[in-house]
């Protein structure tokens, strides 16, 4: 008798692990996919940042001047820029963005926040580091 409560508490406990185990992998996975969105966002309004402020200063024509801060995730690791588009790699994952004005110059690599200074030239705009 005392055997048979042993094998049935044990099966109560085991049933009560896998139920609790179920959610803890349910939580990681919501908490993950969350930082994951969270990142994506924060990059495309970055890039978003940096087109529609080119697009600005290069209505204004040359001398024009303007700087800006853009903050990117820790996830980044790679940001490029090949004229009118602005990619940035987090992961596996390719962000981009599309400027209707031809961008050349400098773009953050890395993650934090920074400074980009946009300076208009007669046919493009070129982001440089202001430092």
């Amino acid at each position: 008798m005392k055997a048979q409560v042993s094998v049935e508490f044990l099966i109560v406990v085991g049933i009560g692990i896998i139920i609790i185990s179920s959610y803890v992998i349910y939580s990681y996975n919501a908490v993950y996919s969350y930082k994951i969105n969270t990142d994506i966002s924060i990059t495309k309004d970055s890039l978003k940042k940096i087109t529609e402020n080119s697009k600005f200063v290069f209505n204004q024509r040359k001398p024009a001047k303007h700087t800006i801060t853009v903050c990117l995730p820790e996830t980044i690791t790679n940001c490029s820029l090949n004229d009118t588009i602005i990619t940035c790699y987090l992961g596996d994952k390719m962000i981009y963005e599309v400027s209707e004005i031809n961008l050349t110059g400098w773009i953050p690599n890395s993650s934090g926040c920074h400074k980009i200074k946009l300076i208009a030239e007669d046919n493009y705009v070129a982001l440089v580091d202001p430092d």
